[in-house]
Parts: structure tokens; C-alpha cells; sequence
């Protein structure tokens, strides 16, 4: 009977974070959130916009709908 041995994969090397690896890290990590929420603002100011144009036009199509039937 054959047996399979499962290849072990063994780590090159192991980097020790230093106290400005863990600084930068940490920076990039604020940016990207900034970067997120800003995004996040960005659509919802254009939702909203959307939201409006289409309130606009579903009122402006009432109206004239109601002014054909007349």
C-alpha cells in the first residue's frame, strides 16, 4: 500500500515586525478607512441626487398625466 506523505511547507523566513513596520501599517490602514468614508459620502450625496431626479420626473409625469385627462 502507497502512502501519501503530505508535502510540508515550510516558512522562508520570519519577519519580526518593527515599531515603524507596525507604524506604516497602521497609517496605510487610516488612509484606506479615510479613503472608504469619503467613497461611502460620495454615493450617498449621489443616491440621493438619483433619488430626487426620479421623485422630480414620477411628479412631473403625474402632472401631465393628469392634465391629459382633463
Amino acid at each position: 500500500m502507497l502512502v501519501v506523505q503530505p508535502k510540508i511547507v515550510r516558512p522562508r523566513t520570519l519577519k519580526v515586525l518593527t515599531a515603524y513596520d507596525k507604524c506604516k501599517m497602521e497609517c496605510k490602514r487610516q488612509r484606506e478607512n479615510e479613503g472608504l468614508a469619503t467613497y461611502v459620502e460620495q454615493l450617498k450625496a449621489e443616491l440621493a441626487a438619483a433619488e430626487a431626479a426620479i421623485e422630480q420626473e414620477n411628479a412631473s409625469a403625474e402632472q401631465s398625466n393628469e392634465n391629459t385627462a382633463v
